[in-house]
Parts: C-alpha cells; structure tokens; sequence
C-alpha cells in the first residue's frame, strides 16, 4: 500500500453490523478457492477500512494463501465485517500448503462464523508451517461453534506465534468449547512465545 484506503464508512458501529448496509461496497477476498494467492502482500505500516464480506466463502481481507515463504505484514484492518459460516477472519481467512509468515498485522472489527474456525488474524491451519509475529485484535470474533480465537481460530499443522495478543478491546465470543484469547483449538505443535490476552473471552 502507497497509503491508508478507505472502502466504506460506519461499517461496525458499537461492536455490531450497522443496520443500514445499502450502498455499502462488498469486498471481494485476495484469493480463493479458485485463485489462490501466492504472492507477498506488505501494507507498509497503512490501513484499509470499512471493508463489508458478508456470507463469502474465506471470508477476509485476504482469503486462500498457498506457497512457499509467503509473506503477509505491516498492514491493520479497520471498521470492517466478515461473516460466513466458517472459517473467517480479519486478516487471512486459510492457508494452504507451503509456509506463511504473517507480521505486524491488527484487526479492528467484527468477524462472524455460525460455524467457527474464526480468528482476527488467522481463521484455519490445515496444513504447512505457519509463523504469526507481532499481531493483535481490538476487535470482536463471534461464534456459535468450535474454533474461535483471539489470534486464530484452529490449527491442523505447526505453528509460531509471537509477542501477539487480544488487547482489552477485543473481545472473543462464543457459545461453544475450543475458545480461546489466542488460539481457539490445535491438534499439532503450536509455540507461543510472549503472547497474552487482555481481552473478553467467553465460551463453554
């Protein structure tokens, strides 16, 4: 990025989806499930807001990432909805094979999954290795099912996470087991290594 961009406007008020979402611009993710990035993003320190994904498949500012030793980092994301069913987030919604690094990346909005596996930086780990560094959430993740986290909702495979955290605002709400200010679920090696929640957690 060459500069903060600004997509829509009140898209989060108080925590939730503003009522009035006609004339808002969806938001399309980086990368499907047809058309996988590959590629390094760096936001060089700036911000996109208000963006609006609703009820897409990935839903996120970056959607399916894939390959070998990519890297996502300096970029926050504000004033911004994602909702689907599952595997949600504010930052990269999953990751393929190969390795990912994700650094100095911060969400401020809202990330919705009736189905869980929803994080502000990272949603689903299902394979490769997975490096998160210097990362937080002040906003909210909100869930009615397994796998919701602070940082990121659930790993499948190895993952480093560093000196990243739910500060006070963020929030992680959910009505199920496999919650967490951090991780909500892992079934491989995960290290974290200076990372802490200030944040409202709740699940069952």
């Amino acid at each position: 990025l060459t500069s903060n961009i600004v997509v829509n406007a009140d898209v989060v008020v108080d925590g939730q989806l503003n009522p009035s979402t006609e004339g808002f611009r969806a938001w399309q993710p980086i990368g499907t499930s047809s058309f996988v990035m590959s590629y390094n993003f760096d936001g060089d320190g700036y911000s996109i807001s208000g963006l609006y994904c609703k009820d897409t498949q990935y839903a996120a500012l970056i959607g399916f990432v894939s390959g070998d030793n990519v890297e996502i980092k300096n970029v926050t994301v504000r004033d911004s909805y994602f909702s689907n069913s599952n595997t949600v987030a504010g930052i990269v919604a999953r990751k393929g094979d190969g390795s990912l690094t994700i650094s100095n990346c911060h969400f401020y909005g809202l990330v919705e999954a009736s189905q869980g596996m929803c994080g502000a930086i990272l949603g689903w780990v299902p394979t490769g290795q997975t490096t998160i560094d210097n990362c937080s959430n002040r906003g909210t993740i909100r869930s009615t099912d397994r796998y919701c986290g602070g940082i990121v909702g659930t790993a499948s495979s190895s993952i480093n996470i560093t000196d990243s955290y739910n500060a006070t605002e963020g929030r992680v709400e959910n009505t199920k087991n496999y919650t967490g200010g951090i991780v909500g679920g892992t079934s491989s090696t995960a290290t974290l290594i200076g990372c802490h929640n200030d944040g409202y957690v709740t699940g069952q």
